[in-house]
């Protein structure tokens, strides 16, 4: 009878430690997701452009992982560490991005996970590199 309880104890042990393993798994998978939320228009941001500029050019910026990681590294550049910890707004990791066709222009942005509230870093990178804004919104 004991043998047979302490079976059932390590299957139950076994189990409970590979559905935490999948959650986290899913989660770490889920920490590098980006999301395309479709095209935007550039001058819809001209306020931000001229009230948050960032001069500098990063490289040619032609697919959406580059912009992002373009944009992580102006976001810690820009914000520094806390706490000793690399500035990471976006907490999940995930990000959302969007492509201007017309100016060449990436619009990046963190995310927050569910039932937070806060600002998002953002960043405009066009095309060939230029930055033209970083900022919290």
């Amino acid at each position: 009878m004991r043998k047979a309880m302490i079976n059932v104890t390590v299957v139950a042990v076994a189990l409970a430690i590979g559905v935490a393993a999948t959650l986290i798994f899913d989660t770490l998978k889920k920490a590098d997701e980006k999301v395309d939320l479709g095209e935007f228009q550039l001058s819809e941001y001209q306020r931000e452009i001229d009230n948050c500029p960032f001069d500098r050019n990063v490289g040619d910026v032609g697919d959406p992982e580059t912009a992002i990681k373009k944009a992580k590294d102006l976001w810690l550049e820009k914000y520094g560490e806390f706490y000793g910890d690399p500035n990471d707004p976006f907490y999940s990791k995930r990000c959302e991005f969007s492509y201007d066709p017309e100016s060449e222009s990436w619009l990046i942005n963190g995310t927050l996970p569910p039932d937070w509230v806060g600002s998002l870093p953002y960043a405009l990178i066009k095309r060939d590199g230029t930055v033209l804004a970083v900022w919290y919104g």
